[in-house]
């Protein structure tokens, strides 16, 4: 089993916080600068992930590619799930 995370990412264009839909490997959150999302780990078949260390929980249940959804804390839309760090 693998620990995967929420986590954000800074984006400078909009100069607020981007929360992504996806969980991800600490090393891989850490890789792009991003932050990890404490309290959110779960533990996770490393089958699930992909070649990246990000994990789609939805993709991975029912293969779906194209997920939208939103915070329900700042009302932000998250990053599409289908995007990788």
């Amino acid at each position: 089993m693998v620990n995967v995370y929420n986590f954000k990412l800074w984006d400078a264009g909009s100069g607020t916080w981007v929360y992504s839909a996806q969980k991800a490997t600490s090393s891989q959150i850490k890789k792009h600068g991003g932050k990890i999302i404490i309290g959110t780990n779960e533990k996770i078949d490393p089958s699930d992930l992909d070649a990246d260390g990000n994990y789609c929980r939805l993709r991975a249940r029912s293969n779906v590619k194209n997920i939208k959804t939103l915070n329900k804390h700042s009302k932000q839309e998250h990053i599409n799930c289908a995007m990788v760090l």
